[in-house]
């Protein structure tokens, strides 16, 4: 059954982006500080606690960081 991201994620998926579902904060964070490299830019949407996302990717990240919440 289509979930009402699936239309982002394909608009996303045929712009050429990556994309990549998690099923919580920690999986997210862990999928962005793996696929995440100098000069990329993460762009995080939810309806949830998006924030704290934002605070687990940089503490995993060993590289500075800015984080627009």
């Amino acid at each position: 059954m289509p979930t009402s991201t699936d239309g982002i994620e394909r608009a996303a998926v045929v712009a050429g982006a990556r994309v990549h579902r998690a099923t919580g904060l920690v999986e997210a964070a862990a999928v962005v500080t793996a696929a995440a490299r100098p000069g990329d830019v993460v762009v995080t949407m939810s309806v949830g606690e998006v924030a704290s996302l934002a605070t687990l990717i940089k503490q995993a990240l060993d590289r500075p960081v800015a984080a627009v919440v």
